[in-house]
């Protein structure tokens, strides 16, 4: 699957790129912003995610040692536009990517079916 390899791939470079990408005008598009902060992560991630206006913001501690640069490993926060949000507790940099596409695809699911549209 395609955009499971481009998830994989943001997330691993999730420590290198400490901003929101934002970067498509279709807003038919899910949009998916990083953030790496080093204190009062949610507070800060969801003022990031209302000011991109994005969809979701995947957001860690970078402060934390032993997770994010230079490990193997992540933890991190995922906050949506609809006020959710989840905690992803210490796992490989895969697996978080793998739970930033599920998330992805349920959020788009669950947001299609509110609109009345079929998504993909």
């Amino acid at each position: 699957m395609a955009l499971a390899s481009v998830v994989r791939a943001l997330a691993a470079r999730l420590p290198d790129k400490p901003y929101a990408v934002n970067l498509c005008e279709d807003r038919h598009a899910f949009m998916v912003g990083f953030a790496a902060e080093t204190n009062d992560v949610a507070a800060n991630a969801r003022a990031k995610l209302d000011a991109k206006g994005i969809d979701l913001l995947v957001a860690n501690d970078v402060s934390q040692a032993g997770i994010g640069f230079d490990a193997e490993d992540n933890e991190v926060l995922l906050i949506d536009r609809w006020g959710g949000a989840r905690a992803l507790p210490r796992m490989s940099k895969s697996a978080v990517a793998d739970a930033i596409l599920s998330d992805i695809l349920r959020l788009r699911t669950a947001a299609g079916r509110a609109a009345g549209k079929v998504t993909r």
